[in-house]
C-alpha cells in the first residue's frame, strides 16, 4: 500500500466570507453576455494571459455589497475571486456557442495548466502616498505615483512542490510569501526529515515578477518635505508596463513584507562570558552565551509594499477621450480652421505672463515638437527643440519654466546649482535585497518624451554641464559603471533659463560673453543642434497708457496695396584676398560690358578694389531702403587673422551691424586707387600661403549669425572669388566645405558666388568646386556657365542686388473656383506679389532739444470732468444716428469690419478686348502659385493659365488681401513667359496672372458729352510728325525720384563729412533746347494753321469755376508768371476782351501805368484802363 495514502489529512478551516464572495462573483460573472465572455475566452487563450480585468463600477453597480467587501477585504478575498472565475469557465464553457476546437484548447491549456486571477480597474478611492498607513491593508485603492527606479524581471517561486530526499515524498502546493519557504517536515509519518528537500521544479508555479520604485509627484509635495518612496511589486502582465520618468496609477493593495535585507546583515563575534564566584578553587560556573545579537541573528523587521494588479497611466488623454461628445468635436473641429490658433494657443499658455510674444511662441513650439527623421545614411535627425532663455533677473524666466513643468505631462523641474551629473543623466545603485547593482532614473531619464525645465543653467559646475553634453546632441545617456553597460533614452527637450554675467544683457557683445557657460555647450547648443531660440528679455519700461491700440485691421487700412517690411536681414561679403585679386581686371570683362564707361569703372583697375566699392554702393543702399538690416564683410587669405576661433589667414573687417559712415569711408579709403596696396598690406598683409580653409571661414560666418543680437530673417553669404577651385588637390579641405555648406542650407542660410576674372584667369569653371558649395543641378550649372563674367561695379552690382532683392509676398490667400458636387471648397493657394510699391521719404524723429535723445509718443485718453485717465477697456466707440448715440463693443466692431475671408473668389471669365484703359484704378499685383499651404496648386494654377490664354480671357474675382479689409473688384489677366531673343537664359516675364484692380459702379463718373470739332486731316498729320518726332524710349527703371535722390545725398554727404553732395542729373525735367530743335519747323506752322491772326497769346476762354480757382491761387501769390508777361493788355482793350483778363493782370497794368482806380473790382479796373486809352 502507498504510503502516501496513509497521510492523515489535517481539516481546514473554512472562509465562509471567502465562500459567500465567491459565490456572488460567480453570479456577477453570470450577467455577462455571450460576446463578453467569448472575449474573456480569446484573451485568455493567449500565452501571456492569466488575469481577467473587471471595471470596479460595473460590478459595483451590479452588487454594491459584493463591491464593498472587496474593496474592503481585497487582499483576503483574491484567492476566492480566483477560484470563483475558475469555477465559472469550468461550468459554463458548455453553454457558449464557439468553436470545439478553442473550446478543447482553452480547456486544456488554461482550466487545467493556468492559475486564473482578478484584477479592477476605474476604482474610485485613490490615496495619496503620504497618507498610506497600516489602516490600508489588504484594501483595494489606487496610488499615483512616477516611477524612478526599475528591476529586472525575473521568476517568482508561489507556489512549491518539493520531494522528500530521504524517504521520496512528495509535498504539493507549499505556498511561497515572498520569501523561499520550505515545508516544516515531511509528510510521511515514518519519516522525520526537516532540512532535506528538493524542489521540484517541473511541478512547481512559477510568475513574472518585477519591482519598482515610485516617488510622490511635486504636485502632492507639501512645501519643505522630502517626497517619500514606496515599491511597487508587479505579477504576470503587469511587468514591464512602466519605465523611469512615467507617471502612473497603480490599483491594488497594501501589504506588508518582511525586510530580508536585514537577515543578510552581518553580525558580532559570539562571545561567552565566565564570573567568577569567590576567591575559592571550586571553579567557575559557565553564564553561556550573551543574548542572540551576539551570535549573528537580527531581529526581523518588516515594511510597507504595494502590490499592483493594474497600471494605467496618469491622466492618459488620446484622440478618443477628447473625441468623447460632440462639444468636444465640433470646438475642436473649430479651432482648425481658425487662422489665428496659433496666437491663441500662444495667449493662453501663459496666462499670468505680460508679453514676450516671442519667448511664448518659442516654448509652444518645443511643446509640439519636431519630427525625427532617418537619412539614407542611417542617421537620426532629433525632432526635440531646445529653449534657452537669457535675460536680465526678475524677468519671469523662472515662471515660465515652472508653468511648463507643471503644465506638461511629462515634466521634470530642476535647479541648476543644485543638480549634479547623477542626478541629471543616471545613478548606479546597489540594492538593499540583492545587493545587485541597478540604474537608478535622473532628471533628463525622468523627462524621456517630455520636458526637462533647468533653471539656473549657468550656474552649473562645469564637470555636471559635460554630462548633458550627449543627452543635447544624440538624446542617449551611456553609463560604463559597476559592470553595467548600457545605453538609455533621453529624447527630451531642454528648457534652460540663464542669467547675464553682469546682471544685465549687453547687446554689444556676444553670447558667449554674456552668459557664464563654457564654449563646448554654447556650441553644442547653437551649432552641432543647428536649433536654439534665444531671447533677450529687458525690463518692462512700457507705460500700460503708452500701449497702442492699434492692430492688424489698422494696419490692413492704412496700409492696403503696401507690403509692410517688419523683418530684418542679415548679408555677409566673404572676399578672397589671394595674389589674384590685386592683378588686373580681365579685358574679356571689359569687352562684354554692356555699361557705359564712368570714372568709378576707370578707377577700379583690380578685382580687390572693384568688390570692395561694390560693398561700399550695398552699404550706401542698405542706408536708404532699409537701414534695420545687418551687414559684414570677412577677408579670407590675410596674413594677419581677426576672429574668436583664432583660425588662420581670416580677418573679420566688419561684424553683422547696421551700416555706418564709418565702415563706408573705410571701405572708400580701401578702394582708393592710389593708396589702396599699401593700406591693405598695412591693415591685413598679403600672404602667398594655399592653406586657409573655406571651411573655417564658411564657420565664422555661421558664428557671427548663431552671435547676432538681432532676430533675422533671411541669412546670405556672398563669396567673391577668382578662384574656381581654392583648395587645389587638397581633397580633405574641399570635402570639408562642401560639407560645412551642406550644413549652412540646411538651418537656412543661403550662400552665393560672383566670379572675379583677371589677366591670369580667364574663365571660371562652377563644376570644379562650387557646383557642390551651391547645390546645383545640371541645368544650372550649364546656365552659370554661360553666364558672361562681369567687370564693371554697375554690372557686379546689379548681380548682387538681384540676388539680395527681397521676394516676399505681399500676401499669400486662396484662390477658390468654386464647390464640388459634396460641397467640398475647390481651392488652389497662390502668393500676391506687389509690382510696384511707393518709396516714401524717412520718417522723421522728434528729439529732445536738451538731451537729444529720441522721444516716444504716448497717447492716453482721460475723462475732461475728473482728468481720470481711461484704459483701453474703459473705452467704447460709437456713432450718431437721427439725434440718437448708437454704442458698439469690440465684437460688434469686428463683425462690422469683416466682409469676407482673405482670398479670390471667381465671379466668372470675360474676354480681354471687355477691359478698358479707364478702368484702371490703382496698381495692381502680381499672383504665383504656392504649393507650401495646398499641395497640387501649381498644377492646377497652369491649367488655369494655359485656358485663359488660349481663349483670350480674363477672370473676374473678388479679391480681399487681408481680413477685415473691403472686398475689391479685380481683374487676373494671364500672362505667358517670355524670352529674351537675344539672351535665351534671360526671363523677360514670368507666367501668371496680373490683378488688376476695377472699378465700382459708384466710383465711375457721368462725364458730360462735348461735341468737338474734328480737324482737318493736314492738321491730324501735321500734330501725328511732332509725336513721332518727341517720341522716345521710356525705361521706367532710369528714372529715379529726385526729391528722394536729393535728400539722400544730402545725408549721406552730412554723414560721410563731404564738402557737398554728389551731383544728381534730375531726368525727369524736359530738355526743351533739344525739343525745339526737333520740332522748330512745325511751330509756325501750327500757329498759322490753327490760331486766328488776332490771337492773343494766354488769353483762353476759361469756365466761371476755373476762372474762380486760378483768382484765388494768384492772389496769394505776388509773382509773375511767363504767360502773364506775353499778354497786351492794349491790344485787349481794343479788341473789347478786358472782361477775358484776370484782376491780377489789369491791377499789374494799371500799376505800371500809375493808375488810381475808384475800387477794387473788376469794373473798376476795366473803366480806369479804358479812359487811360481813351476808348468809349
Amino acid at each position: 500500500m502507498d504510503i502516501a495514502q496513509q497521510v492523515p489529512q489535517h481539516p481546514r478551516v473554512r472562509d465562509v466570507l471567502g465562500d459567500q464572495c465567491q459565490r456572488l462573483f460567480f453570479e456577477y460573472l453570470e450577467s455577462f453576455d455571450d460576446n463578453e465572455k467569448k472575449i474573456m475566452i480569446d484573451e485568455l487563450c493567449q500565452p501571456q494571459r492569466s488575469t481577467v480585468l473587471i471595471n470596479y463600477r460595473h460590478l459595483s453597480n451590479f452588487n454594491d455589497r459584493l463591491a464593498r467587501v472587496i474593496q474592503d477585504e481585497y487582499y483576503r478575498l483574491l484567492p476566492a475571486l480566483s477560484r470563483g472565475l475558475k469555477q465559472f469557465f469550468r461550468e459554463h464553457l458548455p453553454k457558449i456557442e464557439m468553436e470545439a476546437e478553442k473550446l478543447e484548447r482553452f480547456k486544456r491549456t488554461v482550466l487545467n495548466d493556468k492559475e486564473l486571477y482578478v484584477a479592477f480597474s476605474d476604482v474610485q478611492m485613490r490615496y495619496k502616498l503620504r497618507n498610506l498607513n497600516t489602516s490600508k491593508m489588504g484594501m483595494l485603492i489606487r496610488i499615483t505615483g512616477q516611477v524612478i527606479r526599475t528591476y529586472p524581471v525575473h521568476p517568482e517561486l508561489v507556489s512549491a512542490t518539493f520531494i522528500c530526499s530521504d524517504c521520496q515524498m512528495v509535498c504539493p502546493d507549499v505556498e511561497q510569501q515572498f520569501r523561499f519557504t520550505q515545508p516544516l517536515m515531511c509528510r510521511n509519518p515514518v519519516c522525520n526529515n526537516r532540512v532535506h528537500f528538493a524542489l521540484d521544479l517541473t511541478r512547481s508555479r512559477f510568475v513574472d515578477f518585477q519591482k519598482v520604485r515610485i516617488q510622490e509627484s511635486q504636485s502632492e509635495l507639501p512645501h519643505g518635505n522630502i517626497p517619500r518612496c514606496l515599491d511597487i511589486i508587479m505579477r504576470n502582465e503587469c511587468v514591464e508596463q512602466a519605465k523611469p520618468g512615467d507617471r502612473c496609477d497603480f490599483i491594488g493593495t497594501l501589504i506588508v513584507l518582511p525586510d530580508v535585507s536585514q537577515l543578510s546583515m552581518p553580525g558580532v563575534r559570539a562571545e561567552s562570558a565566565q564570573r567568577t564566584q569567590g576567591s575559592d578553587d571550586k571553579g567557575y560556573n559557565a553564564e553561556g552565551v550573551r543574548g542572540l545579537k551576539a551570535l549573528g541573528v537580527r531581529d526581523l523587521t518588516y515594511h510597507l509594499a504595494f502590490l499592483a494588479c493594474h497600471i494605467t497611466p496618469a491622466e492618459q488623454t488620446n484622440i478618443e477621450t477628447l473625441l468623447n461628445s460632440d462639444s468636444k468635436k465640433k470646438r475642436i473641429e473649430t479651432m482648425m480652421t481658425d487662422k489665428n490658433l496659433f496666437a491663441n494657443l500662444r495667449t493662453s499658455l501663459f496666462p499670468t505672463i505680460y508679453g514676450n510674444d516671442e519667448i511664448k511662441s518659442g516654448i509652444l513650439l518645443m511643446l509640439f515638437g519636431g519630427v525625427p527623421k532617418r537619412t539614407m545614411e542611417k542617421t537620426t535627425l532629433r525632432g526635440d527643440i531646445n529653449i534657452c532663455i537669457v535675460g536680465d533677473p526678475s524677468t519671469a524666466k523662472s515662471q515660465f519654466l515652472k508653468q511648463v513643468a507643471e503644465f506638461s505631462p511629462r515634466a521634470v523641474y530642476t535647479s541648476g546649482k543644485a543638480s549634479t551629473a547623477a542626478g541629471l543623466t543616471a545613478a548606479v545603485v546597489k540594492d538593499e535585497e540583492s545587493s545587485e547593482f541597478v540604474i537608478e532614473a535622473g532628471a533628463l531619464m525622468l523627462a524621456d518624451n517630455g520636458v526637462c525645465c533647468i533653471d539656473e543653467f549657468d550656474k552649473m559646475d562645469p564637470k555636471d554641464q559635460v554630462a548633458i553634453h550627449e543627452a543635447m546632441e544624440q538624446q542617449t545617456i551611456s553609463i560604463t559603471k559597476a559592470g553595467i553597460k548600457a545605453t538609455l533614452n533621453a529624447r527630451t527637450s531642454i528648457l534652460a533659463a540663464a542669467n547675464p554675467i553682469a546682471g544685465r544683457y549687453d547687446k554689444t557683445r556676444s553670447l558667449r560673453h554674456n552668459v557664464n557657460m563654457t564654449a563646448p555647450i554654447i556650441l553644442k547648443i547653437i551649432v552641432l543642434l543647428n536649433i536654439l531660440l534665444l531671447f533677450q528679455m529687458s525690463l518692462l519700461d512700457q507705460n500700460w497708457g503708452g500701449i497702442s491700440n492699434i492692430d492688424d485691421e489698422t494696419l490692413d487700412d492704412n496700409h492696403s496695396g503696401r507690403q509692410i517690411l517688419t523683418t530684418r536681414d542679415g548679408t555677409l561679403m566673404l572676399i578672397e584676398c589671394t595674389d589674384e585679386m590685386f592683378e588686373l581686371l580681365s579685358n574679356t570683362m571689359k569687352t562684354n560690358s554692356s555699361i557705359d564707361d564712368n570714372n568709378d569703372d576707370n578707377e577700379l583697375q583690380t578685382g580687390f578694389q572693384l568688390v570692395i566699392r561694390a560693398c561700399q554702393s550695398f552699404y550706401q543702399s542698405k542706408i536708404i531702403s532699409n537701414d534695420k538690416d545687418l551687414s559684414g564683410i570677412i577677408l579670407y587669405g590675410t596674413e594677419k587673422n581677426k576672429n574668436s576661433f583664432d583660425f588662420n589667414h581670416i580677418y573679420i573687417l566688419h561684424d553683422l551691424a547696421q551700416p555706418s559712415a564709418e565702415r563706408i569711408i573705410q571701405l572708400e579709403n580701401l578702394s582708393n586707387k592710389d593708396t589702396y596696396k599699401k593700406t591693405y598690406n598695412d591693415l591685413f598683409g598679403l600672404t602667398l600661403s594655399k592653406n586657409y580653409s573655406l571651411n573655417e571661414a564658411l564657420w565664422t560666418c555661421s558664428n557671427l549669425f548663431a552671435n547676432s543680437p538681432q532676430r533675422l530673417t533671411i541669412k546670405r553669404i556672398f563669396i567673391f572669388t577668382c578662384n574656381d577651385r581654392p583648395h587645389g588637390t587638397n581633397i580633405i579641405l574641399e570635402r570639408q566645405a562642401k560639407q560645412r555648406a551642406k550644413d549652412l542650407n540646411d538651418v537656412g542660410i543661403q550662400v552665393e558666388v560672383f566670379p572675379i576674372l583677371t589677366e591670369t584667369i580667364k574663365k571660371f569653371d562652377y563644376k570644379k568646386f562650387f557646383q557642390d558649395i551651391l547645390m546645383l543641378s545640371d541645368d544650372e550649372l550649364e546656365l552659370r556657365n554661360n553666364q558672361s563674367p562681369t567687370g564693371r561695379l554697375n554690372e557686379l552690382l546689379k548681380l548682387v542686388y538681384s540676388k539680395e532683392h527681397k521676394k516676399r509676398a505681399y500676401c499669400t490667400v486662396p484662390l477658390s473656383l468654386g464647390k464640388t458636387s459634396d460641397g467640398t471648397s475647390l481651392q488652389l493657394s497662390v502668393s500676391v506679389y506687389n509690382m510696384v510699391r511707393p518709396c516714401p521719404k524717412p520718417t522723421k524723429i522728434k528729439l529732445d532739444m536738451k538731451t537729444n535723445m529720441e522721444t516716444k509718443l504716448v497717447t492716453k485718453h482721460y475723462l475732461p470732468e475728473t482728468a481720470e485717465i481711461l484704459m483701453p477697456s474703459d473705452i467704447q466707440y460709437g456713432i450718431d444716428v437721427s439725434n440718437r448715440r448708437v454704442l458698439f463693443d469690440a465684437d460688434e466692431i469686428k463683425a462690422i469690419k469683416k466682409f469676407t475671408n482673405p482670398g479670390f473668389e471667381i465671379l466668372g471669365f470675360k474676354n480681354l478686348s471687355c477691359l478698358l484703359p479707364h478702368h484702371y484704378v490703382k496698381p495692381g499685383h502680381f499672383i504665383y502659385p504656392d504649393e507650401k499651404y495646398i499641395e497640387g496648386s501649381s498644377c492646377l494654377f497652369n491649367s488655369l493659365l494655359k485656358k485663359c490664354l488660349e481663349k483670350n480671357m480674363f477672370i473676374l474675382c473678388q479679391f480681399t488681401a487681408r481680413r477685415n479689409t473691403p472686398p475689391r473688384l479685380v481683374a487676373l489677366i494671364p500672362q505667358a513667359e517670355e524670352i529674351n531673343k537675344k539672351d535665351p537664359n534671360e526671363r523677360l516675364a514670368s507666367n501668371g496672372f496680373h490683378v488688376y484692380y476695377l472699378p465700382y459702379a459708384d466710383d465711375i463718373r457721368t462725364l458730360p458729352k462735348n461735341d468737338t470739332a474734328r480737324l482737318t486731316d493736314d492738321k491730324v498729320d501735321l500734330f501725328k510728325n511732332i509725336i513721332r518726332n518727341l517720341k522716345f524710349k521710356y525705361r521706367p527703371e532710369k528714372f529715379e525720384n529726385p526729391a528722394l535722390q536729393t535728400l539722400w545725398r544730402n545725408i549721406e554727404a552730412t554723414a560721410l563729412n563731404k564738402n557737398k553732395p554728389e551731383e544728381f542729373i534730375d531726368l525727369t525735367i524736359p530738355n526743351i533746347e533739344n525739343q525745339n530743335k526737333k520740332i522748330v519747323e512745325y511751330i509756325d506752322e501750327i500757329k498759322q494753321t490753327i490760331f486766328p491772326p488776332d490771337y492773343v497769346m494766354g488769353i483762353t476762354k476759361r469756365s466761371a469755376t476755373k476762372r474762380k480757382a486760378e483768382t484765388a491761387a494768384t492772389s496769394t501769390s505776388s509773382k509773375k508768371t511767363k504767360t502773364d508777361d506775353n499778354i497786351d493788355v492794349e491790344a485787349a482793350a481794343r479788341n473789347n476782351l478786358l472782361t477775358k483778363l484776370t484782376i491780377p493782370i489789369l491791377k499789374n497794368y494799371c500799376k505800371e501805368q500809375n493808375l488810381k482806380a475808384s475800387g477794387t473790382k473788376k469794373q473798376d479796373l476795366i473803366d480806369i484802363i479804358l479812359q487811360h486809352l481813351a476808348i468809349n
